[in-house]
């Protein structure tokens, strides 16, 4: 394939323009990979750790922020560590 770019052949440009989107939808999807796998990971451990994990389990939250990309992982941020949470109520103490 050769880029030649003169009056009466664009197709250069157009190839051009392929590949450049091309890499900008797997560059789009290794990001979002990236945020769902960190969402994945923070609500497993969140999970291990004894602490609530807002509205559905962890592997509704990845397969969310897969869907729903830096939205969903917005909402995840917002809903277990914003100032505008619900705080976690304390741990009862047994003793008097």
């Amino acid at each position: 394939m050769q880029f030649n770019i003169d009056s009466t052949d664009a197709s250069g440009i157009a190839a051009l323009g392929g590949v450049a989107a091309i890499a900008w939808v797997v560059f789009a999807f290794i990001v979002t990979l990236g945020f769902a796998m960190g969402v994945l990971g923070d609500a497993l451990e969140r999970k291990r750790a004894g602490k609530t994990v807002a509205l559905v389990g962890p592997v509704f939250w990845f397969m969310g922020a897969l869907v729903g990309s830096f939205l969903v992982f917005a909402l995840y941020w917002a809903m277990h560590y914003s100032i505008l949470r619900a705080p976690e109520s304390p741990a009862r103490s047994t003793s008097g």
